[in-house]
Order: structure tokens, then sequence, then C-alpha cells
């Protein structure tokens, strides 16, 4: 190489720099001792293998006919998302097609919600209580409030019939309400064994006994018989 300075020249760094030694790469070193540009130096400095750069475009918009978009790098933003997506910039899928199932066809869909997740089932079904009135008073309705009488193990139902819009007074007064008939009705819950069980108190069985006989704890027993008014023995 002939040296410049015989000419009586002298040239800046980026004057000397040479072409990067990767076969098929025909950009400028990093500089004029380097050997490698600035895109293979990154690929030897993270031990990745010398493979070809892409291509510089020329102009700054996406490389998409018709798009106008800034290019990062070959693509736009969202062409580039669509190659990572895909594996083709030019793959566009419909909103219908790309948007997540409602209801029973969600994957994350629960046959038996709780308390929760039913009142927001309820909300999309039958819309805000707030766009309703109370059933009670006519005023401004706040709350649907559970009015039917669940006999499974839920204490309430996913029928959207069992539900009316309240406002917050009436919803508190109409579950103060269920909640003391409930208290003064305890043979519900115990009817089908009731009458056997206070037949065998009275006859001298223990409630462990009577527990044993029908499948109870004693101390449901013993509490079911003193809400229905009899009159139990001292205790040993």
């Amino acid at each position: 190489m002939e040296d410049p300075s015989a000419n009586g020249l002298r040239l800046g760094s980026d004057d000397m720099r040479r072409t990067c030694v990767v076969d098929g790469c025909d950009r400028t070193s990093r500089s004029s001792r380097a050997e490698l540009c600035e895109g293979h130096y990154y690929q030897q400095r993270r031990g990745r293998p010398l493979t070809p750069l892409r291509p510089h475009i020329e102009g700054t918009t996406c490389a998409i006919d018709g798009c106008d978009k800034t290019r990062r790098g070959k693509f736009c933003s969202m062409h580039e998302a669509r190659l990572k997506r895909h594996g083709d910039p030019s793959t566009v899928i419909a909103p219908s097609e790309r948007a997540m199932p409602s209801g029973p066809d969600h994957p994350n869909w629960i046959d038996e919600p709780d308390y929760f997740v039913w009142h927001q089932r309820l909300r999309k079904i039958k819309g805000s209580a707030s766009i309703h009135r109370c059933t009670r008073c006519d005023g401004p309705a706040q709350h649907w409030a559970y009015v039917g009488d669940a006999q499974g193990p839920l204490a309430y139902e996913t029928n959207p019939d069992a539900y009316a819009p309240m406002c917050h007074p009436c919803h508190k007064a109409f579950d103060t309400e269920r909640r003391d008939w409930k208290v003064q009705q305890p043979a519900r819950r115990g009817a089908h064994w009731l009458d056997r069980g206070i037949e065998m108190y009275e006859s001298g069985r223990s409630c462990a006994q009577i527990g044993a006989e029908v499948g109870k704890n004693p101390t449901s027993v013993w509490r079911l018989l003193v809400k229905n008014g009899v009159k139990m023995r001292p205790r040993r």
C-alpha cells in the first residue's frame, strides 16, 4: 500500500479504513486497525457465527410496497412484528379471528364459578343493577340481590332469574330478614331426622348416640334440639 504521506497528504483514520474481511461483506471496518465491520464485530463479540448481515436499504421507509412508515431495519415496527410472529411480514389476521373467544368458548371458562365471578357474568347478562329500579322501594338500584332459595352445596344459584335489583338499604334489610328467618326455622336443615331425634332424646338417648344414629355431629344435634324448644337434660 502506498504511503499517503509520500505525496504530502495526511489522512484521517476514517480514510484508512478497510473493507470487512468476511466473505461477501462490503461494509467498512470499524477502524483503521480493525478487520471487521460493526455488525460482524458484535457477532463475534457475542460468540455468534459470522453470518451475512442484512443489506443496507435505500431510503427511510418500510420495504413493503405501499407502506410509507419509517423503517426499523428492513421493515417498519408493524411489519417487523408480523415477521417475528408469523414468519411473513405480509400476513394479516382479521380482528374477528384474532379476538379471544368469550363465554363458554373461552379457555378459562369455569362451569361452577364462585360468587364474585358469577356476579360478573350476571352483569354481562342483565346489565348493571344501576340501570334498573329497586324492586322493593322503586328507587335507583345499586346491587343485584340474591332472592332465590339455594338447595345445593352453594349458598347461591347461577340462575339469572334468582337475582333482583335493589338499592343498598333494601338489599341490607332483605339479607337481614332472610338471615333472621333462617334462624327461626332451624328444622329446614334437619326435617328428615328431627322428629326422630326428638323422640330418641326424650326416650333417654344422648346427643352423641343420636348423632351416631343419624350421621350428625353431637353438637349440631344439641343445637338443633335447643332451637326447636326441646327441654334439655343437665349435662353430666
